[in-house]
């Protein structure tokens, strides 16, 4: 399964959307990614660096259910609206579950990486040196804008990363 990310192409080319939209995105390393992606309102890009393909994906949390995260990755031009549901992460049994309610196959690549991330990589990114994490520059729990160094370079804000995430 870890020589699937490298065989499988992400949707885009990261080099020329970051060249045309000049996005400002900031790499999450080591614990920083767990503690961002299930901060509770996480949006993030993973990208391969060897075939230049990345995929961006938000993780939700019910208000008051910290047990479960909504995965869905972006499907459209919209980055803040044009996102497809793809299954659920359960933090009891540190699982990720693909859904059949999905419209989005559980063969596709977004699919494939999505599942690889959570079983693979999120507790192992020094394994995988061609695989970067990127933060959309806001709060992985509350969304505000990050403007401090440390939070910028964290992926949650001052107040949300003093909280126990």
């Amino acid at each position: 399964m870890s020589d699937i990310i490298k065989k499988v192409e992400f949707g885009f080319d990261w080099i020329s959307e970051v060249e045309t939209a000049k996005v400002e995105r900031s790499q999450l390393l080591g614990v920083d990614i767990p503690k961002f992606v299930f901060g509770g309102n996480a949006t993030f890009t993973v990208v391969n660096t060897d075939t230049n393909k990345w995929f961006t994906f938000k993780v939700r949390q019910p208000k008051g259910n910290k047990e479960v995260s909504f995965v869905s990755v972006l499907t459209g031009s919209d980055n803040g609206t044009s996102y497809s549901f793809l299954g659920t992460y359960f933090s009891k049994s540190d699982s990720y579950r693909y859904s059949k309610k999905s419209s989005i196959g559980s063969k596709s690549q977004s699919a494939q990486v999505v599942s690889w991330f959570f079983s693979k990589f999120i507790n192992n990114e020094e394994k995988y040196p061609t695989i970067q994490v990127f933060h959309d520059g806001k709060c992985g729990s509350c969304g505000r804008k990050l403007t401090t160094p440390k939070s910028v370079k964290s992926g949650l804000g001052p107040v949300c990363g003093s909280k126990n995430h």
